[in-house]
């Protein structure tokens, strides 16, 4: 046990007497830490959880493309009927 605090003394001392560099190493542990922390969140965020709906198979999108003349009109009517087919 004393050695223990003996060791932990001397670490004490040497870390104050090298400030900058104990400065240098904690501010890049404490980045490399942070940054780990936060792809974790995002990965799992995205990767491991699913989607918070019931039935996610289901969902879809409609994106609206404004061209002109009335073939879009009729296109955006027939996109429509088929959304509604697949409720």
């Amino acid at each position: 046990m004393q050695n223990i605090l003996q060791d932990i003394r001397y670490g004490a001392r040497m870390l104050w007497k090298n400030r900058l560099a104990t400065l240098v190493c904690a501010t890049a542990l404490a980045l490399g830490i942070g940054a780990n922390t936060a792809m974790f969140s995002v990965a799992e965020a995205f990767l491991l959880h699913s989607v918070p709906f019931e039935k996610p198979d289901r969902i879809l999108a409609m994106v609206y493309a404004r061209t002109s003349g009335m073939r879009s009109i009729s296109r955006a009517i027939e996109s429509r009927k088929k959304c509604k087919r697949l409720m």
